[in-house]
């Protein structure tokens, strides 16, 4: 059998682990470029908000290709199960999803830091938006994916009730 480096950490899938850090860390890196819509913080923040997507955005290529490696190995599982092929065919859409948008943020993002100093402060303004609209669509993609994530690993199909009754 292959294995590959993202296939598993200490006999676990890497996918669980490091989908944590995605769900985690995307998040307060979008929230932090919204930071870029007050003129005041740009010239310091510009930088680190770019290095923090950049850093997001490592972490979501490696849960998606620590998440097809881990479909590889659980293909024939799930298989039989349509309920199960479908949720994780709509997480994968919505994960591929979050990897376009937030690189292009991360693109936005980097060149609005390089430059800033030269930008007019209009210009700057309006870079600040669209950084604003993508994070914030980010964000929802992050939540997207995870809620399916984890409804494709707990309940596929709906039917599972996990509240306790009093």
């Amino acid at each position: 059998m292959h294995t590959s480096i993202v296939d598993t950490f200490n006999g676990l899938p890497l996918h669980v682990l490091v989908v944590h850090g995605a769900v985690v860390v995307t998040p307060l890196a979008a929230v932090a470029a919204l930071a870029l819509m007050r003129p005041s913080w740009r010239t310091r923040l510009r930088w680190p908000v770019a290095l923090a997507l950049i850093v997001a955005w490592l972490l979501v290529w490696l849960a998606r290709a620590s998440g097809e490696a881990l479909q590889l190995a659980i293909k024939d599982q799930i298989a039989v199960n349509e309920a199960a092929v479908s949720a994780l065919d709509r997480h994968i859409t919505f994960a591929d999803r979050l990897n376009y948008v937030l690189f292009v943020l991360v693109v936005v993002a980097v060149l609005f830091a390089w430059l800033l100093p030269k930008l007019p402060r209009a210009a700057g303004t309006v870079a600040s938006v669209v950084i604003a609209v993508l994070a914030v669509l980010v964000i929802g993609l992050t939540a997207q994916t995870g809620d399916q994530g984890a409804r494709t690993a707990w309940n596929p199909d709906g039917s599972q009730e996990y509240s306790v009754d009093q």
